[in-house]
């Protein structure tokens, strides 16, 4: 889910928020970042990860984040969930 709501929030910076699910249900959002080869990606992994944070120091810092997401959704039913991750995007 954190993955989700930044990945949105990331591809979205620009314009409105997507609506990622269509009327079929399936997910535009998991095409774009999932399905859709991108050339140059393991090379800019490899750089990200040697000029801008270590892998470790990344995954330490997503499961924060994901814990603090976590908490944040306790607070809420979860009914008003949608809500609440709209809100954070």
């Amino acid at each position: 889910m954190l993955a989700e709501v930044v990945g949105n929030a990331i591809i979205s910076h620009h314009s409105y928020l997507k609506d990622f699910l269509n009327q079929e249900l399936e997910s535009n959002y998991l095409n774009r970042v999932r399905d859709k080869e991108l050339a140059e990606f393991e090379k800019t992994k490899q750089s990200f990860f040697e000029h801008v944070i270590t892998e470790t120091k990344f995954f330490k810092y997503v499961d924060k984040a994901a814990e603090e997401l976590e908490r944040y959704l306790a607070k809420e039913s979860v009914e008003n969930w949608g809500r609440q991750l709209m809100f954070l995007t």
